[in-house]
């Protein structure tokens, strides 16, 4: 009988000394893991933002090339500037409406500013009284 009880305590201890091991082993390999993830998750994170951040980046640059173009074109601006409020007040109405050559003239123009790679679905371009030109797909 004694044998057996020591067999038996033996056997305990060591299954114990097995479980313990085993669960700080997984902890130890879980507590890695999560650490591990994390960094990786982070840095892919940090990938998309950087490239969404260059993408977006590039967008504005070339919106604002395209309105810098349409601010300094010549002919837009001799249409525009002498559009001013005693046109709007007393005919009212959009001005490229009632001058359809006009707006035929600046919509070429327009197009022409935005190429073949049509970088911009639409161009509008608008004055403070509400006179306005446009070129390009309609938004539906």
């Amino acid at each position: 009988m004694p044998q057996k009880g020591f067999k038996s305590r033996l056997f305990r201890t060591y299954a114990v000394m097995m479980v313990l091991l085993v669960a700080i082993f997984s902890a130890l390999l879980f507590a890695f893991t999560i650490s591990f993830n994390r960094e990786t998750e982070l840095k892919h994170q940090k990938e998309v933002f950087e490239s969404h951040f260059a993408r977006l980046e590039s967008i504005l640059a070339k919106a604002n090339n395209l309105a810098i173009q349409v601010a300094s074109n010549h002919e837009i601006l001799n249409v525009f500037i002498p559009l001013d409020e005693p046109y709007n007040v007393n005919g009212g109405g959009n001005y490229f409406d009632d001058n359809l050559l006009a707006a035929i003239r600046i919509g070429s123009i327009l197009a022409g500013i935005n190429g073949v790679d049509e970088y911009a679905e639409r161009i509008s371009v608008y004055n403070r009284y509400g006179d306005y030109v446009s070129t390009g797909r309609l938004y539906e």
